[in-house]
């Protein structure tokens, strides 16, 4: 069974999310034992939730690191979201 740690929602599109995200997830090493990280659009909310599945054998030791990568991600995508609504919807990204 598949341990959850961290989850999170964004108004921004999965593509959208990977694309932000995409520095911290290639500049370094995902910690060994995330098993994924899951961008799971809601169609009814437009929510994206995010979320990290990790084996349950090592959740306890990498919980810390899979933290502070959920909350840089978290950070930027609050960002993105906060320019947006001070950006006219044609001069998005």
């Amino acid at each position: 069974m598949l341990r959850v740690i961290g989850i999170f929602g964004t108004f921004l599109v999965p593509d959208r999310c990977r694309r932000l995200a995409h520095d911290l997830l290639d500049g370094a090493p995902t910690p060994e034992g995330v098993l994924d990280l899951v961008l799971q659009r809601d169609s009814d909310t437009e929510v994206t939730v995010v979320s990290a599945e990790v084996d349950p054998d090592r959740a306890d030791l990498i919980e810390p690191a899979v933290l502070d990568l959920l909350e840089s991600m978290l950070a930027r995508f609050a960002a993105a979201e906060l320019l947006d609504d001070l950006t006219p919807e044609r001069t998005r990204p």
